[in-house]
């Protein structure tokens, strides 16, 4: 219970300290059309035996010039939003295509970015990781993987798989079946399941937009007031950071 009640004040204190990727989700404002159509980002309508559900992430070819990484997590988590109203998986398998992934877009992704990201999603939503798998990964994919097992704790480090072209390991790990044809599934294209998800964001609107309302009121904690560096494990708000 105490984990849970944990979960609950963190869930909505995010929305008051993270509103950069935990509000702004009207699904009806441009930056939605606009990220859509460069992005897909949904859950596949079919759960493993073991109740696991997979999330399929990856990029549509374009130009990365304008892509915004904030905006794409903020994607996500509405998904996440959703899937606490409607699903019943245990836990969760995420599978991050890089294919139509350029230096354009690697260079964009920023360790505050991810750590905030990794907050929100495992702690605030308490996801169940089962395993995250990177797939047709080029080298400078090595750049976005090693932020993101920076940020993560040592047991999940162990659940994270780069599998590059060579699909045969990853297909041992999640039933192909149950993934897009594109990827070799028998499960609906990307184009059919993307569609279907993003009419289902659309149909949540008004709920979405009531939520993100949802907030913690800091200046009534009975306690410290929560801080940076507690959260995040750094001080400061900094979006980014430049590497050598």
């Amino acid at each position: 219970m105490e984990k849970c009640k944990q979960t609950l004040d963190l869930y909505y204190t995010l929305k008051t300290i993270i509103p950069e990727l935990m509000c702004g989700w009207d699904v009806n404002e441009p930056w939605f059309d606009t990220i859509v159509k460069h992005v897909y980002a949904f859950p596949m309508p079919s759960m493993t035996t073991d109740l696991d559900r997979i999330s399929v992430y990856g990029f549509v070819g374009y130009d990365g010039k304008d892509f915004d990484f904030w905006e794409f997590f903020k994607l996500v988590l509405i998904g996440f939003e959703i899937r606490i109203n409607e699903d019943y998986n245990l836990k969760d398998i995420f599978v991050i295509d890089f294919k139509n992934c350029t230096l354009g877009h690697v260079a964009k992704f920023t360790l505050p970015l991810m750590k905030k990201f990794e907050l929100c999603f495992m702690r605030g939503y308490h996801s169940r990781l089962r395993g995250i798998h990177y797939i047709n990964t080029p080298p400078y994919a090595e750049f976005v993987v090693a932020i993101v097992k920076t940020v993560m704790k040592s047991k999940l480090v162990s659940r994270i798989h780069v599998h590059g072209t060579d699909l045969t390991e990853f297909y041992k790990r999640v039933p192909k079946e149950l993934l897009p044809e594109e990827m070799g599934g028998t499960s609906g294209t990307i184009q059919e399941n993307w569609s279907r998800w993003q009419k289902k964001m659309k149909s949540y609107r008004d709920c979405l937009v009531k939520r993100e309302n949802m907030k913690s009121d800091e200046s009534k904690r009975p306690h410290e007031k929560l801080n940076s560096s507690e959260l995040f494990g750094f001080e400061g708000s900094f979006r980014k950071m430049n590497m050598d």
